[in-house]
This record gives C-alpha cells, structure tokens and sequence, in this order.
C-alpha cells in the first residue's frame, strides 16, 4: 500500500495542479466581474457596508473554524476511507464553535462594544452570520475533496459559488436593488447551493454512522489550532485593517482600500490554491519516508512564474484598469493595489512552505511565521505611519513580507529538527 501511494506521489507531478491554477484564474476573472459588479451597483456607501459586513464574516468564520479546514485535508489523506464521517464530525464541532463566536460577537454588539456592529444593525449582522456559516460549510467540503485529492472539486466549487453569487446579485441589482445586507445574503446562498451540491462528491464510509473514528476529536482539534495560528493570522489581520479604517468613518476610503484588498487576494487565490492543492501528495510522501524537496521546488517554480506575471501586469495596468472598471470614485485603489504587491508574490509562496509543514503535522514552528507577520505590522503601524489607505497597504505588505521569511525559516528548523508526524505512528 505504502508503494502504490507513492508511486501515484511521483507520477502525478504537479498536472493537477495546472489544472488548480486554471480553475483559479477562471475564478479570479468571475471573482473580479463580482467584484465590479458590486461597486457598481451598491455605490460607495453600500460597498462600505458590504466590506465591513465581509470583514466580520471573515472575523467570525476564523475564530469558529478552529482550524479544522487545515487539519481535515490531513486526516482525510491518512484515513481516505473515513472521509464522510470526518467531514460530519468536523461540521459539528465548528457549527457548535460558530453559535458561541456569533453570540459572543452580537452580544458585544448590542452592549455596544463595536461602533461598526451597532452601524450594521440587526439586519446587516443577520446577513454577517449567514455568509460565514456558509464560507466555514463551504471550506470544510472543500477540505475533504482536497483529503482525498479531488483536486478539481476543490478548485471548481469555489468557481461554481462565485457563479451562483454573481447571477444573484445580478438579478437583485436588475430590480434597482441597493442593499448591502441582501448582496450579501445572496453571497451566503450562492455558496451554500455549491456545499450541497460538492458534498455529493465526497465519498469514503468505512462503517455505521455514528462509530468510532481513527482519529479522536481532540487529536484533530489539537492539530488544528497549530493550524489555525499558523494558516489565519495573516488573513486576520487584513480584516481587522478594514474594520479600523470603518471606524474613522469615511466609507469611500474603507470601499477603496477593500476593493484593492479583494483584488490583490483573489490573484494571490490562484498562485497559493496550488500549494494547497499537494496536501494529500505531500501528506502521502511524508507517511512513506519519502522526501518532499523535488516537490516544494516545483511548486516554488510554478508559483513564482505566475504571481511575477500578474505583479508586473497589476504595477503597469492598474492605474489605468481600476478606475475605468470600478468608477472614478474607485480611483484611490489603484495606488492602495500597487503598494500591496509584495502582499500578491509572498504570500503565495509562503504557502509552499506552510502546506509542507501541515503535511508534517504541522509542528509549532509554523506559528512563527503569522507570529513575525503580526509583529511586524503592529510595529510598522506602532512607529507612527499616517492611517490611511496607503499606510494600511504597506502594513499589509510589510507582513507578508515577514510571513515568507518566517515560513521559510521554519522549515529549515523543521528539516535539522524532524519527527514524525500527528498520527502517523497508529497507522
């Protein structure tokens, strides 16, 4: 078994993956028009709202998720058999995980503990509850695909719930409809659609509902708090720059800065879902003795051709492209988007490194790359730079920046200093 797994290991090479990066870039042209479409029809005071309803979604789905969209490729590719009852299982723990996040988040609301929260009021906080409910079904599905190497399930769905979103928002906007609330309960349907639509595909039952799994849910929670520190911290941490920025008040700069925000993330979307697209490959290798480093270098390779290429096409376009696409108004994004480039090439890479370590077992030593990412903004921000959009991007930057160093530093630790991984020995 240990020699079939490999051999598919070492013919598969990165042809998938190709495949990831196609599926993405379709993603990011859809993901783009969505985008634009959003601008356009909202305006600039609803497209500030949408953002910092996004951005407490995004707040709310990372805190509820505990990490287990990391850790549940990992199980999934060690025991591929128990797949349907991982995923269940792991539905469970981060649905019970979301009702204490939402609560907690809605209660400080109403105490009035966050200024943006009493601005949403009750209908815009609904519509923030339904769409990270439905990102956290959505990145769990996608994770067992990924466990079993479905890789083009994995990458396609996220293509199908931008298409459903966006047909969504195309017919709310054709009755004049300017809501940031109901756009986003159309992005929290879209996706849901796609999660009953992907969890079909997801096969491997190896007994009676309800029986005893190869792995306790504390060992899978234990690895997926590693990964929750290790793989959210930097995305955190750009959520938490939106929502500042709302509070000063000025929605045209917090629309402008999250236009360029989802820009530059989308584009890195199609670079970093590669890496983790190898999880189950590196996870098989790693399980049979088999060394990773011819695969990291591919990867790396591939990677780095294309975020070179679409930094170089976003530097040059971009002052041009944004506001002839988004709006005059939308003029500022073009400078935020440039100044986040390095956000565009480092990220991306970074994740090769942080997939190898997941694939480990994902030791402590991936903290310290989001840890060094996180010091380094609040120092950036600490120092004194202006508040502003321009200031956010190069914060943002600035992390990314370190996220790689640290990512790279600790798989050379990680190399002088291995172990097997999480379990792996009971197999």
């Amino acid at each position: 078994m240990e020699l079939a797994m490999l051999r598919r290991f070492r013919g598969h090479g990165l042809r998938g993956s190709v495949g990831v990066s196609a599926a993405r870039a379709v993603g990011v042209v859809i993901g783009l028009l969505t985008s634009v479409l959003l601008a356009r029809g909202l305006g600039e005071v609803a497209r500030g709202e949408f953002a910092v309803i996004s951005a407490w979604s995004s707040v709310i789905m990372q805190f509820a998720l505990l990490g287990l969209s990391s850790s549940l490729p990992y199980f999934v590719a060690l025991h591929p058999e128990w797949a349907k009852d991982l995923l269940r299982r792991s539905v469970r723990i981060t649905t019970s995980a979301w009702v204490v996040v939402s609560g907690l988040i809605v209660i400080g609301g109403i105490i009035g503990l966050g200024t943006t929260l009493q601005q949403m009021g009750a209908a815009g906080m609904l519509a923030m509850l339904a769409v990270s409910l439905a990102t956290i079904l959505l990145l769990l599905t996608q994770s067992a695909a990924l466990g079993l190497a479905k890789i083009s399930l994995f990458s396609w769905s996220d293509v199908a719930a931008r298409v459903l979103t966006g047909i969504l928002l195309l017919a709310l906007f054709a009755f004049g409809i300017q809501s940031a609330v109901l756009a986003g309960w159309a992005m929290a349907l879209g996706t849901i659609i796609t999660v009953v639509g992907v969890r079909a595909f997801i096969g491997g039952s190896n007994g009676a509902r309800g029986a005893q799994l190869p792995i306790s849910a504390i060992t899978e929670l234990r690895y997926g708090f590693r990964a929750w520190v290790a793989c959210s911290l930097a995305a955190f941490v750009t959520r938490v720059v939106v929502i500042a920025l709302a509070s000063g008040g000025d929605s045209a700069m917090v629309a402008n800065f999250a236009v360029a925000l989802s820009v530059v993330e989308t584009l890195a979307a199609v670079a970093s879902s590669i890496s983790q697209s190898r999880i189950a490959f590196m996870t098989q290798a790693v399980k049979s003795g088999e060394g990773v480093r011819g695969e990291v270098l591919r990867t790396c390779a591939l990677i780095g051709s294309i975020t070179l290429a679409m930094a170089a096409c976003v530097y040059f376009t971009a002052p041009f492209v944004m506001p002839y696409v988004y709006g005059i108004s939308y003029s500022q994004s073009s400078d935020a988007l440039r100044v986040m480039i390095p956000w565009l090439v480092a990220i991306p890479l970074a994740s090769v490194f942080q997939t190898l370590l997941a694939a480990q077992g994902m030791p402590w030593l991936a903290t310290l790359a989001p840890l060094l990412a996180t010091i380094a903004a609040l120092v950036f921000i600490a120092v004194g730079y202006p508040i502003g959009i321009k200031g956010s991007s190069w914060a943002v930057s600035v992390s990314s920046g370190t996220f790689l160093l640290g990512a790279v530093a600790a798989c050379l630790i990680r190399r002088k200093n291995s172990h097997p991984p999480i379990g792996v020995r009971a197999v």
